[in-house]
């Protein structure tokens, strides 16, 4: 009798639905409390179940009997998980430095899908039956869309964008997600009375905030030169986003062919594997004192080898006395003056103990010890 009461949601008593089943002639023997045996005459073949039971139960007793009550349930509220967080942090962040975001179609041409497939050399999916030829392929990258509708705006006198799109890459036997940025034109400077065309520099800046949102340090990826060929892309003018030999992305200025087939003046790009990077395991943020004594700065140039990457530097001058806290870049120059295949580097060295304020000759042993240093290693030379 529960079974029925439970199935009907009513409350009738076992002596009622005894009744009920009495009266149509079916044979009722009590089992246990609660529990009946119920022998249906062989003339009513309406009846082949306990469904059949109830609906006979509740329709002699009344439907009237079946009260309206909401179902109940446990509803369990979750917050984002760490990477859905990450990710809306990160657009978050380019919005706030001025990106506009943007939304392409997936869908791309046989020419658009076959540039900038840096990042995923595999296949893409072809569509059987496309409604048209521009809609063909599942794209791999990001870049041409972006492009196409930077060129497309340009071509109305909007000639000065940058924009973002992030957005899921499908290809056989990778799902994954991707950041895509474009910078064209110029960049508009206090408040638009100067402008200056978009570089290299102002993408790399973009790519350092974003890994300092991710908590990702400079010694958990380098910036690498250009060996993924192809022609969308200066050769100079690009590099490689890598933590070891994992390509995580990569950033340049467009090849003057490349720039001539969009209609653009010029235009740097990013594309990140935002699926690979969301993915790294990273360390909470650790708060420390502000130091007690003051910083001493010191600039040095230096004569080296063009192929010397500050990175390089910076990462030897960081490693090798703890009082230097940080290494910044003022200057490059390759000229006049300057032997081929040199150039001069000035950098900016912050000294910095924690626990006392330095004096001048512990501070110019610092600089001695750098000096000696980058001499040893990379043959470098104070410029005169």
């Amino acid at each position: 009798m529960d079974y029925l009461n439970g199935r009907l949601g009513t409350s009738f008593s076992d002596e009622e639905i005894q009744a009920v089943l009495k009266r149509d002639h079916l044979q009722v023997t009590a089992v246990k409390p609660g529990q009946y045996h119920v022998v249906v005459p062989s003339y009513r073949i309406d009846m082949d179940g306990e469904a059949d039971l109830s609906e006979e139960v509740i329709r002699i007793l009344g439907y009237e009997n079946v009260h309206s009550i909401l179902p109940t349930s446990e509803l369990t509220l979750t917050g984002l998980s760490e990477k859905q967080s990450n990710r809306l942090s990160i657009r978050h962040y380019l919005h706030g430095i001025g990106l506009d975001e943007f939304l392409t179609y997936t869908l791309v041409n046989a020419d658009l899908d076959s540039r900038f497939s840096y990042l995923e050399k595999g296949p893409s999916y072809r569509l059987k039956n496309p409604m048209t030829n521009d809609h063909e392929f599942v794209r791999r990258s990001l870049i041409p869309s972006l492009l196409s509708a930077v060129s497309y705006n340009a071509d109305r006198q909007e000639k000065n964008l940058a924009c973002f799109e992030v957005s899921d890459i499908d290809a056989p036997g990778v799902q994954t997600s991707h950041l895509g940025l474009v910078l064209a034109g110029e960049e508009p400077l206090q408040g638009s009375l100067k402008k200056k065309p978009y570089d290299f520099y102002d993408v790399k800046g973009i790519l350092e905030g974003i890994m300092a949102l991710l908590n990702l340090g400079t010694n958990r990826y380098q910036l690498v030169g250009w060996s993924l060929g192809g022609n969308e892309l200066h050769p100079g003018k690009s590099a490689e986003v890598r933590m070891g030999k994992k390509l995580l992305g990569y950033l340049g200025e467009l090849h003057p062919n490349e720039l001539k087939r969009t209609g653009l003046k010029n235009a740097v790009v990013m594309e990140l594997d935002l699926g690979a990077l969301l993915d790294l395991r990273t360390s909470p943020i650790k708060a420390s004192i502000p130091p007690r004594f003051p910083s001493v700065s010191r600039d040095l140039a230096f004569v080296l080898d063009q192929k010397v990457s500050y990175e390089e530097i910076a990462k030897a001058l960081s490693h090798s006395d703890p009082l230097i806290k940080a290494v910044r870049v003022f200057d490059v120059y390759a000229g006049e003056n300057i032997a081929a295949g040199k150039k001069s580097l000035a950098l900016t060295l912050q000294i910095q103990s924690e626990e006392k304020t330095l004096k001048d000759e512990e501070v110019a042993a610092v600089v001695a010890k750098a000096i000696s240093l980058l001499k040893a290693q990379f043959g470098a030379e104070i410029r005169q």
